[in-house]
């Protein structure tokens, strides 16, 4: 069985709101770093983003078996629960990031760009 795995290596930028109001662009992708992601998860404000760090060469099924998870919540669950009772179902999306490729690279990325203060 033939499962398409959604990776977008492309640089991707997405619009995020603070908490203090306001907002700004983040890179999600980086040399080290793909979405596991649906096309449409970009675009959602209520996208939950998820960083995954693996040994891409030594364990290939780990990113897979993330990404099949993902799907199986797009497909039936529709993604998770809403924050507020009445609200919309929140999609989750991965940075999922090659960890041969440079640990210190990785975490700068996923801690200045997508951690929100």
């Amino acid at each position: 069985m033939h499962h398409e795995q959604r990776v977008y290596r492309r640089a991707r930028w997405r619009a995020v709101h603070l908490p203090e109001g306001g907002g700004k662009c983040v890179r999600l992708t980086s040399p080290e770093c793909t979405l596991l992601a649906e096309e449409s998860d970009l675009g959602d404000d209520n996208t939950v983003w998820v960083g995954l760090v693996t040994n891409v060469p030594e364990r290939p099924l780990r990113q897979l078996s993330v990404d099949f998870a993902r799907r199986e919540f797009v497909k039936f669950g529709k993604g998770l629960p809403p924050t507020l009772p009445g609200g919309p179902r929140r999609p989750y999306a991965f940075v999922a990031c090659d960890s041969t490729k440079g640990i210190d690279p990785i975490f700068s990325h996923l801690i200045s760009e997508l951690v929100q203060k």
